[in-house]
């Protein structure tokens, strides 16, 4: 619990802790004394005004498209911090995972709770995964012949790195596998996808930030890797879509430099990678590097030959401090059409602070997203959203009036 104990040092000390300095140096006549206690006072009452300011009294200015109707509601009502989502339909309804933990760092005592429901209002507990097994996040789901997997990855340390993948599976959503290796120790495994139902392609990258890569799969257990999507920069979170030419696209999340004070104040060069590749999808090449976002933790899905990636924004586009990336920095989830030429932000979705890492699924001319934000009402930095409670949170938007949005956006200029 030090993370908790720390933002609540923070949070609830450091302005009384700042008002107390201040009156100390005021009550000494002269000295150094003085003046240290003064110059610290002030420094502490300015830090502890900003994070009062910040959680309770910001406001949310997601940049939400009114001509989309969004419909959105939560899902969870607890104080935990719920993240890491996938949604997904299977056997006549929707199953939805996330994780539940106490702070988006490390916890021993984090799980991943399955729900399942038939109209994505109303859901009910079906399983519990990673009990015991410590640190577990980032669950994928898919369909592959008539099993529900999920793939999720293993953490060991407070900070979140996790260091390899684990499987489970289902034949009726309820009755799960123990969690088992997938055979390739220190990759992490995303989405898989088909475009045939027989061959499974499955975005992977290696746990030291620097290969994305494709891997293989005909049964959800048994993988093979294929190709290397992009390399030699610090590079994770791959996701991949099927463009209607039958190539290949992916996605992925690049910083360049990854120290612990740029990760503070964020990337000048944080980026998303774009690559492409033709069957049998072994030869890749990079299309486009666009700073529009970092695309943290993306679900891409398509529709009507538009190809769509949920995923973390950066709104401080541009900013000399804080940049993309940083922890001092906001978050939202939101909306791009992709494509090998980058990105193209159409909406946000309500959220903020701690935010993103959807799942998608479309149902009877809808997208139905689910992702996780802290409190919508408010704008926290990135930072203290890690370790305030977050809630799992639906957006329904019909997909013709996203894809309206789309058409509306095409010939806006692509970095």
């Amino acid at each position: 619990m030090k993370p908790k104990l720390l933002y609540a040092t923070l949070r609830l000390g450091c302005l009384p802790l700042g008002l107390f300095l201040l009156w100390l140096g005021w009550i000494f006549p002269t000295g150094w004394v003085r003046l240290v206690s003064l110059c610290a006072g002030l420094l502490a009452t300015l830090v502890g005004a900003w994070v009062i300011q910040n959680i309770t009294f910001s406001h949310n200015n997601s940049q939400i498209n009114p001509d989309l109707s969004i419909e959105t509601w939560a899902i969870t009502h607890d104080r935990m911090h719920n993240s890491n989502v996938d949604l997904i339909w299977y056997q006549n309804a929707f199953y939805l995972v996330h994780a539940a933990s106490p702070f988006h760092f490390g916890a021993a005592d984090c799980e991943l709770l399955i729900k399942r429901s038939m109209d994505c209002k109303n859901w009910e507990q079906v399983a519990v995964l990673g009990r015991c097994e410590g640190d577990i996040r980032d669950p994928k789901f898919a369909v592959i012949g008539h099993k529900l997997f999920i793939y999720a990855l293993l953490n060991c340390q407070t900070y979140p790195l996790p260091h390899t993948t684990r499987v489970s599976w289902t034949e009726d959503g309820r009755h799960w596998s123990d969690l088992a290796s997938i055979g390739h120790e220190g990759w992490l495994l995303g989405r898989p996808k088909t475009s045939d139902e027989n061959t499974w392609y499955v975005p992977a990258y290696w746990h030291k930030f620097h290969h994305n890569a494709l891997f293989t799969t005909k049964d959800g257990l048994n993988f093979t890797m294929t190709a290397t999507i992009s390399k030699e920069r610090f590079i994770n979170e791959p996701e991949i879509e099927f463009l209607p030419d039958g190539q290949l696209l992916a996605s992925g999340r690049a910083d360049y430099i990854k120290g612990s004070f740029q990760q503070i104040i964020g990337i000048p060069r944080t980026s998303t990678i774009i690559s492409t590749a033709q069957p049998p999808y072994t030869t890749w090449k990079t299309t486009a590097e666009t700073q529009i976002t970092r695309l943290d933790g993306p679900a891409m899905f398509r529709h009507n030959g538009h190809i769509y990636a949920v995923g973390r924004a950066h709104p401080y586009f541009g900013a000399i401090f804080p940049r993309r990336g940083a922890v001092l920095g906001k978050k939202r989830t939101a909306i791009f059409e992709a494509c090998p030429a980058g990105l193209v932000h159409i909406t946000d979705l309500p959220s903020c602070g701690d935010t993103s890492y959807a799942g998608v699924v479309l149902r009877e001319g809808y997208a139905y997203i689910a992702y996780y934000t802290n409190n919508i009402k408010k704008d926290f930095i990135w930072l203290f959203g890690m370790l305030e409670p977050s809630e799992i949170r639906m957006a329904k938007i019909e997909v013709n009036k996203l894809e309206q949005a789309a058409n509306l956006l095409q010939n806006r200029l692509l970095p």
